[in-house]
């Protein structure tokens, strides 16, 4: 968000993409029951407003972000947020450790 840039797979051209974007709304700290969020099948998106609205439950965040024309009639599996990871590494390109923090729950016992 505060790129104000999404990175998308792009199976065209077999590669990722990115699309900057304006935002609209954006809230923090907004839970699962919030009235925002509660039944409602995100992310979304609205041809007529030319807008996404995504949310992210890790970070509890809650965004309006108004996208470029062309990128409105892709499928609604693009805007889906992947995993997010962590990489430890001190030689750049040698990875030392990977941690997918998206499944990685570090107060379960």
């Amino acid at each position: 968000m505060d790129k104000k840039m999404i990175t998308i797979f792009d199976p065209e051209t077999k590669g990722f993409k990115e699309i900057s974007f304006e935002i609209r709304e954006q809230k923090t700290g907004v839970a699962k029951d919030d009235p925002l969020v509660a039944g409602k099948k995100l992310p979304a998106v609205d041809k007529e407003k030319k807008t996404l609205t995504m949310y992210s439950g890790r970070q509890k965040l809650y965004a309006v972000v108004t996208l470029p024309e062309e990128y409105l009639d892709r499928p609604a599996a693009t805007w889906d947020a992947g995993d997010e990871v962590r990489i430890y590494y001190k030689e750049p390109g040698k990875a030392l450790r990977l941690m997918n923090v998206s499944k990685t729950d570090i107060f379960k016992k």
